[in-house]
C-alpha cells in the first residue's frame, strides 16, 4: 500500500535532525540500492556501466560516482525511451511529466506513483520547515497553475494554496495579491520582482505576507532586496529542477542552501571530477528514489559549490553555496572565456534607484543591450552610468540602454536576468 505524502513528509522532516554522518550513511545505502537496480533493469545504465568497465559493487558511496559518465538531457533525448525505463514496468503504469523548457531544452520523464508521492512530500519540506503551517493561505505564481477542485481539507481551511499563471499581466497578479489576503507568497524571482515593482509603483492596500519564497531561477542580491523591501519580509529561496524536485533550500539563517542528501547525491564537478569544497563546479545530481526512470550523474547545467561549514540552525543537512547561474547564460569575455553573469548583476545592484527591473543581453562579443523598467526618465548621465558597469568588465563594449514599461517573459512566465545570444 502506497504511503501518503504526509507520512513521507514526516520522515523527511525527521531526517533534518539526523547528524551528518547518519545522513551520509542513509544516502549511501539508497545509492547502492539504486545503482544495483539501474544496472539490472534499465538498459541505458547497463550499457554505460559496461562502457566504463564498472560493476555496481564498485559504487559504494557518492564519492565513487566519478567512475561513471555524466549524462544530460541531450544524451537522454537521443535514447529510445524503452532504454531509459525499468523494463519490468509497463509504460501505462507510469506518470509522464514534462519540464517547462524555459532553459530552451524541454524534457519529458517518467515516474511511478510511489516516487510521485515522494516528490510531493519533498516539494513541501522546504516550506513546512521554514514556518508554513496547515492553516496558512498560499498564493503561488507558477507556470503550471492548473484548475484543481477544492479538496476536502481545503474546504475546512487546511493547506489552502491558490495557483496563478505567472505569465499573466502584472496588473492581474497585483489584483490577486490584494484580493486574496494571503499569509505566504511563492513564485519565480523574476515574477515576484515584477510584482514587487508594481507594489512600489502603485502602493496598494493589501495584507502583508508572513513568508515569501522564491524558486526555479537565479535569485540575485538586488532582486532579493527588492522583493523583501516591497513585501516587508526576508525572502527564502528554494533550489531544484522539475525532474529532481527540491535539491536545496535556505533556512532563516540565510547561510546557504541545505542540500537534501537524503533525496539526492549532489556532486560539484569540473571536467567530470569533483572540485574542492568552496570551488565552483557543475552541479551533477543522482536522484535516489526514482526507480522507474533513474537519473544517475545528471548534469543540471547549474553552477554551485559545496560549503564545508555547518549551519547555525542545527540541521544535519549540509550547505551548498548560492547558485551563480546556468552555463548557457554565461557572459563571454573578449578573450573568449566564459564567466558568471554575477560580475554584471552584482554591480547593477547600485542602479536600484534608477530601475525597477533590468535585463542584460549580450548580443555579440563586444555588444550588450541593457533593458530597464525605469523609476524615472533617464538622462544621458544615467545611461552612461549603466554602460560603465558593463565596461568595467568588458572594456570598449558597445552598450545600448533601452527603456520599457515591462520586460518580456518567456512562455512559462520567467524572466531571465542575463541572456547570451552568442
Amino acid at each position: 500500500m502506497a504511503r501518503s505524502k504526509y507520512r513521507v513528509l514526516a520522515g523527511l522532516m525527521r531526517n533534518e535532525r539526523r547528524s551528518l554522518p547518519e545522513l551520509i550513511e542513509l544516502q549511501n545505502r539508497k545509492l547502492r540500492r539504486l545503482v544495483e537496480h539501474a544496472y539490472e533493469h534499465v538498459p541505458l545504465y547497463r550499457r554505460l556501466f559496461q562502457q566504463a568497465a564498472v560493476r555496481p559493487a564498485e559504487i559504494q558511496s557518492a564519492a565513487d560516482l566519478e567512475k561513471l559518465p555524466v549524462i544530460d538531457k541531450t544524451l537522454l533525448r537521443a535514447q529510445p525511451l524503452d532504454d531509459l525505463l525499468d523494463r519490468r514496468i509497463g509504460r501505462e503504469a507510469l506518470i509522464e511529466k514534462h519540464t517547462s523548457g524555459s532553459s530552451g531544452s524541454p524534457f519529458r520523464f517518467f515516474v511511478d506513483p510511489s516516487f510521485d508521492t515522494w516528490c510531493k512530500a519533498q516539494y513541501l519540506r522546504p516550506y513546512i520547515t521554514n514556518g508554513r503551517t496547515p492553516f496558512d493561505r498560499v498564493l503561488h505564481f507558477t507556470a503550471f497553475p492548473g484548475a484543481k477542485p477544492r479538496r476536502w481539507f481545503e474546504r475546512i481551511g487546511l493547506m489552502r494554496e491558490r495557483t496563478i499563471g505567472s505569465s499573466l499581466p502584472v496588473e492581474t497578479l497585483l489584483t490577486e495579491l490584494c484580493e486574496q489576503h494571503v499569509d505566504i507568497v511563492q513564485g519565480y524571482p523574476s515574477v515576484l520582482a515584477g510584482l514587487a515593482a508594481a507594489v512600489e509603483r502603485n502602493k496598494p492596500e493589501y495584507r502583508k505576507p508572513r513568508l515569501v519564497f522564491t524558486d526555479s531561477e537565479l535569485l540575485t542580491d538586488s532582486v532579493r532586496m527588492q522583493i523583501g523591501r516591497a513585501f516587508g519580509v526576508p525572502v527564502l529561496d528554494v533550489f531544484g529542477a522539475y525532474e529532481t524536485d527540491n535539491i536545496g533550500y535556505e533556512c532563516s539563517q540565510h547561510s546557504g542552501y541545505h542540500l537534501a542528501i537524503d533525496c539526492v547525491a549532489a556532486e560539484f564537478v569540473r571536467n567530470g571530477k569533483a572540485v574542492a569544497p568552496g570551488e565552483e563546479g557543475h552541479l551533477v545530481c543522482t536522484v535516489l528514489d526514482n526507480y522507474a526512470m533513474p537519473l544517475i550523474r545528471y548534469n543540471l547545467d547549474d553552477i554551485a559549490a559545496a560549503s564545508p561549514d555547518p549551519c547555525a540552525c542545527g540541521r544535519g543537512l549540509p550547505l551548498m553555496s548560492v547558485i551563480e547561474g546556468r552555463m548557457v547564460d554565461r557572459a563571454v569575455l573578449p578573450d573568449g572565456s566564459k564567466v558568471s553573469p554575477m560580475q554584471f548583476l552584482g554591480k547593477l545592484d547600485s542602479i536600484g534607484e534608477l530601475a525597477l527591473e533590468y535585463q542584460i543581453t549580450q548580443t555579440a562579443l563586444h555588444e550588450f543591450r541593457v533593458t530597464l523598467v525605469p523609476r524615472r526618465e533617464l538622462n544621458m548621465a544615467d545611461r552612461e552610468r549603466v554602460a560603465h558597469i558593463i565596461r568595467q568588465q568588458h572594456e570598449n563594449a558597445r552598450v545600448i540602454v533601452l527603456e520599457t514599461g515591462e520586460i518580456a517573459r518567456d512562455a512559462s512566465g520567467k524572466r531571465r536576468t542575463f541572456i547570451s545570444e552568442i
